[in-house]
């Protein structure tokens, strides 16, 4: 049922996952010379030779997609409730486990060694926490009825 406030924010995560795949999760930048080490939802990359791979993190590519069609799946087994909150439980967990593989993605590359100053965490790297904004959006709509 699509008009229930829950399948509308469970269409926000599916969308919120797919997003992921698209944007950086974190870059670092050197000053001096502009280099830039970029870390997506697939691999891990220097901007002066974007083909050449430093990292491969195509699982965090995986999870997102797991997590975006859980939650579709989850949308259209309103008929099924008990079912519909097991897997927004594997949902809660698959994200979860974003949040940890982007973190150790990054990790990953700053142990590479790369002698880079400035770093910063890029828009996907909050898609990952957005499994909190409906929790959170959900609870102010049923504290005002």
């Amino acid at each position: 049922m699509i008009q229930r406030i829950q399948s509308v924010l469970l269409f926000f995560v599916a969308v919120v996952m797919v997003l992921t795949l698209f944007f950086p999760i974190w870059e670092k930048t050197e000053p001096q010379t502009g280099l830039k080490i970029i870390v997506n939802s697939f691999k891990a990359y220097e901007t002066t030779n974007p083909n050449d791979v430093v990292y491969a993190s195509s699982y965090i590519a995986a999870i997102a997609i797991v997590a975006a069609v859980t939650a579709l799946i989850s949308i259209f087994k309103y008929k099924n409730r008990l079912f519909q909150m097991k897997l927004g439980l594997v949902n809660s967990l698959l994200m979860s486990a974003l949040i940890g593989a982007n973190v150790y993605a990054i990790h990953e590359v700053k142990k590479i060694g790369f002698t880079l100053y400035e770093e910063s965490f890029d828009i996907a790297f909050f898609f990952s926490h957005s499994r909190y904004y409906p929790e959170y959006a959900g609870k102010q709509i049923y504290q005002k009825r």
